[in-house]
C-alpha cells in the first residue's frame, strides 16, 4: 500500500468535489481509511479546519440549522450556541477558469450561490489590494529622509546664490586672496557675526526627502553628487512647505527634496504634498456597492465574455490579478 494522504490534503480533495458538511467530511474520512490517516479525536479535526480556513484555502459555505427548527414556533427552542457540525464547507476557488464559470452561473438557477462565493472573493481581493498598496505606503515613508540644514543652505534661504553660500559657509577651505578673487571676503566676515542668528531664524527649518536607499553613492555620476543637496527655493508662498529641489530626471537618487519652514511636519503629510495618497481601506458596504457596480458593468457589456475574463483573472491568484482588478474596477466606475 503507498503512502497515505494527510488528513488537510484528504479534506481538499473531498471539497474539490464541492461543499460539504462538517458531518459529512468526518463520515467519508473514516470510510476512507485506507487511504488517509484518520485522526482519534475531533479536536484534530478542527485543528486541520482552523488551518485551512486561516491559509484561505477553504471557507465556510452556510450554517445548516437543525431541520426541525422553526424560530416562528410559539414554543421555539432558543438557539444559544452554533453547533460545528452543521458548518458546510467548500474549496476557495483561485483558478481564473474556476472563477470564470463562477461568473458564469449568474445566468442559471444558481445565482445566489455564485452571487455568494465571487463577492465572497472579491472582498478577499479587495483586501489584498488594501494591504498592498498600505505596504507600498509604509515603504515611502520609511525612505524619507529628514535632516536640519546645513548653513550653506541656511545662507541660501537668505538670498545668496548656491555657489556664494557654499564657499561662505565653507570660507576656511580657501585663504584670504582665494576669498578675494570669489567675492567672499566682506561676506565671509559679515555671515561670522550673524550666522547665530540666521541658525536661531530657521531653527524650525527641515529638509525633507524621499531616498531610494538601494542608490549607493558610487553609482551615481559624479556631477549628479554635486546637485543632491543643493537648495534652491522658489518664490515665497504661505504654504508652510515650499518645494527646493526637483529633478525628474535622477528620480532614482533623490525624487524630490523640500523645506519645511515653519516647523518639522509629518513625513505622510510630506508625501501627500508630492501628491502621493495616502491609501484608504473601504467598509464592507462600500465594496458590496463597488462589486455590484462590476457585475452591472459586465452585464452592460455586448460581449459579455471579456469582461467576465477580466474579472476572472482580477479575483484569482495568478500574479497579474491586481492589475485586472484596478483595469475592472476602472471600466466599471467610469474612469477607464
Amino acid at each position: 500500500m503507498g503512502k497515505k494522504l494527510k488528513l488537510e490534503d484528504f479534506i481538499k480533495n473531498l471539497l474539490e468535489e464541492g461543499p460539504l458538511s462538517y458531518t459529512e467530511i468526518i463520515t467519508r474520512t473514516i470510510a476512507s481509511s485506507e487511504y488517509v490517516n484518520v485522526p482519534k479525536r475531533d479536536m484534530s479535526y478542527n485543528a486541520i479546519f482552523n488551518k485551512l480556513l486561516k491559509l484561505k484555502i477553504i471557507q465556510i459555505e452556510e450554517y445548516e440549522l437543525p431541520k426541525d427548527w422553526d424560530p416562528e414556533a410559539i414554543n421555539a427552542k432558543r438557539l444559544q450556541s452554533m453547533n460545528i457540525k452543521n458548518v458546510i464547507f467548500s474549496i476557495v476557488k483561485t483558478e481564473s477558469l474556476d472563477i470564470f464559470n463562477l461568473i458564469k452561473q449568474l445566468d442559471t438557477e444558481n445565482y445566489n450561490k455564485a452571487h455568494k462565493e465571487l463577492k465572497y472573493l472579491f472582498k478577499k481581493k479587495i483586501k489584498e489590494f488594501e494591504a498592498k498598496n498600505q505596504n507600498k505606503w509604509d515603504s515611502l515613508v520609511n525612505q524619507i529622509v529628514v535632516r536640519d540644514l546645513r548653513d550653506e543652505e541656511l545662507l541660501q534661504l537668505e538670498g545668496e546664490t548656491e555657489a556664494l553660500a557654499f564657499r561662505i559657509a565653507q570660507s576656511e577651505l580657501y585663504n584670504e586672496q582665494e576669498q578675494e578673487i570669489y567675492g567672499i571676503l566682506e561676506k565671509t566676515d559679515q555671515y561670522q557675526e550673524k550666522m547665530p542668528e540666521i541658525r536661531e531664524k530657521y531653527k524650525n527649518t527641515s529638509a525633507y526627502f524621499i531616498k531610494n536607499p538601494k542608490t549607493q553613492k558610487k553609482d551615481i555620476p559624479h556631477y549628479i553628487k554635486d546637485i543632491i543637496n543643493t537648495v534652491v527655493v522658489l518664490d515665497p508662498s504661505d504654504n508652510p512647505i515650499r518645494l527646493i529641489d526637483e529633478d525628474k530626471e535622477y528620480e532614482d537618487v533623490y525624487y524630490v527634496k523640500k523645506v519645511s519652514l515653519d516647523g518639522k511636519i509629518d513625513k505622510e503629510m510630506y508625501l501627500e504634498s508630492l501628491g502621493y495618497v495616502k491609501p484608504k481601506n473601504m467598509d464592507d458596504r462600500k465594496i458590496d456597492n463597488l462589486f455590484e457596480d462590476i457585475l452591472f458593468y459586465i452585464n452592460s457589456q455586448e460581449p459579455k465574455n471579456p469582461a467576465m475574463h477580466k474579472l476572472a483573472r482580477a479575483l484569482s491568484n495568478q500574479d497579474q490579478s491586481m492589475v485586472f482588478l484596478e483595469e475592472i474596477i476602472s471600466l466599471a466606475t467610469g474612469n477607464g
